[in-house]
């Protein structure tokens, strides 16, 4: 149990130095377009609940790749936007790298909590 919630609290520490850099990536040029990235962040376990995964079945459903999909779309979006912003002049350079080091912090930490904790079931 301890173990537990200590990897959940260095999973929120992570998560929290990944949404200090974004905020940080707006403030500093005080322009606050790079936050569109928290709508997909937000979408990201939709498509998860939605379309649920059973990793004991060989075959994968229609459903399954549908969500499969749509994860895709919204994990390129998420890197997509910044540069994107930065493109067309919207934001600077020093707050597309910020905003896409968040991103890196953010997907890292919940992918290491994940592989750490795969051998739990819900």
């Amino acid at each position: 149990m301890a173990s537990s919630s200590r990897n959940i609290a260095i999973l929120a520490f992570f998560i929290a130095i990944g949404f200090t850099l974004l905020v940080l990536s707006c403030a500093l040029d005080d322009v606050w377009w790079p936050l569109l990235t928290l709508i997909a962040f937000a979408l990201f376990p939709v498509s998860s609940f939605l379309c649920p995964t059973q990793s004991m079945q060989i075959e994968t459903s229609s459903l399954q790749l549908l969500g499969n999909f749509f994860n895709g779309i919204l994990l390129v979006s998420i890197f997509a936007i910044p540069f994107v912003q930065v493109h067309i002049d919207t934001i600077t350079t020093q707050s597309c790298v910020l905003a896409t080091l968040s991103s890196i912090v953010i997907f890292t930490a919940i992918s290491v909590y994940g592989y750490y904790t795969k051998d739990n079931t819900y």
